[in-house]
């Protein structure tokens, strides 16, 4: 089962930088009741090593960055 299946809604992905990072950004908002997966992003042509985030329902964005932000939590939008 693909991910937007499981959501039904578009998703979006915000970069957290290490797996860390996106794990405790899903532990988080698992509390505030938002439900998000830990994937591993491209680092693209200018970066080297791995990246990783979390993805999400994108109607959810404001309050999944927002929350993140408010717990110390650095994530931008990939």
């Amino acid at each position: 089962m693909s991910s937007q299946s499981f959501y039904k809604t578009p998703l979006c992905r915000a970069s957290t930088g290490s797996m860390t990072m996106a794990i405790k950004a899903r532990r988080t908002l698992a509390g505030e009741g938002i439900n998000v997966g830990v994937k591993k992003l491209s680092a693209g042509i200018e970066k080297s090593g791995c990246i990783y985030g979390i993805e999400y329902p994108c109607e959810l964005s404001g309050n999944v960055l927002s929350l993140l932000r408010m717990n110390g939590i650095k994530a931008e939008p990939f």
